[in-house]
């Protein structure tokens, strides 16, 4: 068989399988091949001489196909056989709508829906693996962002092509998932990557099969970033598609950066999931409220939850604009860039291969060209835009810096979740503070011995909790009032049962802790986010969905790779992080009234960059709490709207 005859059949199965998706596109299909063949037959019986117009000849052929009609008698004998002809194509047709038996036709569907034909897109995303992750990764990859083109989508799993397309219909959220191409095979064949047509792709991220260890989930990524380098070593100059490889443990990340050495005009860049969502937890666990802000910076939606933005679909992202893109006039400084741009907020930008987050002293003075990037929170990167050439408002003047106080932290969880957690948690905590895990005594010390080489003492002790659940409400009532924050941590990957477990301890902590104690601030994550509304109804507001953050990283660094840098630094315990601070020193003490530009002024004279705030939180209110990149900067509001202020500051 020709090269050519095989590229038609596989054109034929490919479209038949995105036609026949459902009962109701078979059935759509089925009444067009119908009414073709009623067009189709009348323009036979006008060919062959039948009497009359067109309008007799098309109910001619609408009688002999749906048999509502008969032919005269005396009719020529051309009439007769394509009478004939339409009649035998009628039984045809009716027996397989009523009867679904025609063995050929139903062994071509199965082959067709078992994902084994070809994908014919070009410059799409391709998807291998599939784990909690993907459901958050197709909803963020079919969204609107970055100003880009809709893009087909392509999933490559071990699952059948009828399971997952039940899953994204069930727990994704936006309807245009749903058009996602599923194929099944193995991510580490090099038949099957080109079955989905890698080496024309745009960009592939690996997320693994989740088996539930983690040696076997990166063993099998490692396999298929080989199996992606052989595709790209045969396709040449002809493959241009980045690698972006989500593994588990952090060895596997140096072991394909090794490889990926070796491997001329491959592009590759590593993400240790785990590493960035204990470094995201070690950071809500110190302040209170941070969780809210990096479900805004890392969530498609708000999942209901309380947001002062200003309709339910604003959402708020990191973007990484060429400032001559952004309009920046050429010399501009970064203090200018602040007060020109009116729809996003810078917080730093790029210049070569050196990253300034909240730059202060000559780094706010240094002159920006076209080809630096600015890195700026906005709803969308077209609203990254100079507009016009502001200054700064009043009440800059308050140079009061603002002291972090001591926390004391319970760390519920044992394994490696909880390992990683301590590990980053350590160096995040001020002076002072103490720490208690369940984890052995030598994790603990090694962890209290590496933070004090590095920053200063804290405490590190150990208590006999792997699950709150199952402590009695007495000795858990002693136990979590001793502390400020409790965080809850878990391994188990399991949708259902974890989030059962999570819900249960935040439930038996509530219980313990009564009405009429104080309230540890709880700190956990959830695997589904239709449990995030349970957990809020407990009055847990620091709560993180984590399937949503890894997903939404990894598209995010899909879609600009120049996120990785700006998040990196956000996330170290050295340089500009994100922090959360009372507003009382921002706000003159006379003024009754503050729009959040003149807070932004004041951040600024504190070497500080004001990204959101705070609305006083009322308990009753289901409303608005927290606004990032507020599009009303300028207006006043009453002292007292401003409760707390988020900032981009050094420690």
């Amino acid at each position: 068989m020709s090269a050519k005859r095989r590229r038609s059949k596989d054109i034929l199965l490919y479209w038949t399988d995105r036609v026949l998706r459902s009962p109701q596109s078979q059935l759509s299909a089925l009444c067009l091949v119908i009414l073709s063949l009623v067009l189709a037959g009348a323009a036979l019986f006008q060919a062959v001489g039948a009497p009359g117009g067109w309008g007799t000849s098309l109910w001619d052929a609408w009688s002999s196909v749906t048999g509502l009609g008969k032919l005269t008698p005396g009719v020529l004998p051309g009439v007769l056989a394509v009478d004939t002809g339409l009649t035998l194509i009628r039984w045809f047709i009716f027996g397989f709508l009523v009867s679904m038996i025609g063995t050929a036709i139903r062994q071509r569907l199965t082959t067709v829906r078992s994902g084994a034909t070809l994908v014919l897109d070009r410059d799409h995303t391709v998807v291998l693996g599939w784990n909690e992750t993907i459901y958050s990764i197709l909803d963020l990859l079919h969204s609107e962002d970055e100003g880009s083109h809709r893009k087909a989508v392509v999933v490559l799993s071990g699952l059948s092509k009828d399971e997952m397309e039940r899953r994204i219909e069930k727990y994704c959220r936006s309807r245009r998932a749903r058009r996602t191409i599923c194929r099944t095979g193995s991510i580490d064949s090099v038949a099957d990557l080109e079955r989905v047509n890698l080496a024309a792709a745009d960009g592939v991220l690996v997320i693994g099969d989740d088996s539930g260890k983690e040696h076997l989930i990166d063993g099998h990524v490692l396999r298929a970033v080989l199996a992606c380098s052989e595709i790209a070593k045969r396709a040449g100059q002809e493959a241009k598609f980045d690698l972006l490889v989500g593994h588990r443990l952090p060895q596997t990340g140096q072991l394909v950066a090794n490889l990926s050495d070796q491997w001329e005009g491959f592009r590759v860049k590593t993400v240790h999931t785990l590493s960035v969502l204990a470094k995201i937890v070690a950071q809500c666990a110190w302040q209170p409220g941070l969780a809210a802000v990096y479900r805004e910076l890392l969530t498609y939606s708000h999942l209901g939850m309380e947001t002062a933005s200003p309709s339910p679909d604003h959402s708020d992202e990191i973007y990484c604009v060429p400032a001559g893109e952004a309009g920046v006039p050429a010399g501009s400084s970064f203090e200018q860039l602040i007060w020109g741009m009116k729809q996003a907020l810078p917080i730093g930008y790029l210049k070569g291969t050196d990253l300034y987050l909240n730059p202060t002293g000559p780094a706010a003075a240094e002159p920006l060209v076209a080809d630096d990037i600015i890195v700026a929170l906005a709803p969308a990167r077209r609203d990254v835009s100079f507009e016009t050439g502001g200054t700064p408002p009043g009440f800059s003047d308050l140079l009061a810096g603002a002291q972090s106080a001591p926390r004391s932290v319970l760390l519920a969880g044992r394994g490696q979740k909880a390992r990683t957690i301590l590990a980053d948690l350590v160096h995040y905590l001020p002076e002072g503070s103490t720490i208690a895990g369940v984890e052995d005594i030598d994790t603990l010390a090694e962890a209290a011995a590496s933070r004090e080489a590095a920053r200063g003492a804290v405490s590190v002790t150990r208590v006999p909790c792997d699950d709150l659940s199952l402590v009695p409400v007495e000795t858990l009532r002693e136990l979590v009032t001793g502390f400020d924050i409790i965080v809850i941590a878990s391994d188990e990957r399991d949708r259902e049962e974890h989030d059962t477990s999570m819900l249960a301890q935040i439930s038996a902590v509530r219980a313990a802790c009564g009405k009429g104690l104080r309230q540890p601030v709880i700190v956990a994550e959830l695997l589904d986010q239709r449990d995030w509304q349970l957990a809020a109804n407990m009055g847990v507001r620091d709560i993180l969905v984590t399937p949503e953050l890894a997903s939404n990283y990894l598209v995010q660094l899909i879609k600009n790779p120049l996120r990785a840098q700006v998040y990196a630094q956000l996330l170290a315990p050295e340089g500009a992080e994100i922090h959360i601070r009372p507003s009382a020193s921002y706000l003159p003490p006379d003024a009754a009234e503050v729009s959040f530009s003149q807070l932004m002024a004041v951040a600024r004279a504190r070497r500080e960059t004001l990204i959101g705030y705070f609305e006083p939180y009322v308990a009753s209110a289901r409303g608005a709490r927290l606004a990032l990149n507020p599009s009303d900067r300028d207006r006043a509001y009453p002292a007292g709207h401003f409760d707390r202020v988020v900032v981009v500051a050094p420690e």
